[in-house]
């Protein structure tokens, strides 16, 4: 056998998905030898304690009043609101 290969990507991201790795045959057995032992594939579990959970989004706060204008006539004004995290 050839040395295993990289794991694959798990399957899932949450809640538990497989996973594997393969290894392939470096020379094959002529007619007086013996054929490769094992698997060619190794599977196991993954993410298995990870839990899904549902996406929220962020919430705004109530607006804040006005600021005092910046200038007569061509000033600006401005308020805010904060914005909370799930």
């Amino acid at each position: 056998w050839d040395s295993w290969g990289p794991w694959e990507s798990c399957s899932r991201t949450c809640a538990g998905g497989v996973t594997w790795r393969t290894r392939r045959i470096s020379v094959e057995a002529n007619d007086c030898g013996q054929p490769a032992e094992g698997l060619a594939t190794e599977v196991r579990s993954c993410n298995a304690r990870v839990p899904c959970t549902v996406a929220k989004d962020c919430e705004f706060g109530p607006w804040a009043d006005w600021g005092e204008c910046t200038q007569a006539c061509t000033g600006v004004q401005r308020r805010g609101r904060a914005v909370h995290p799930p």
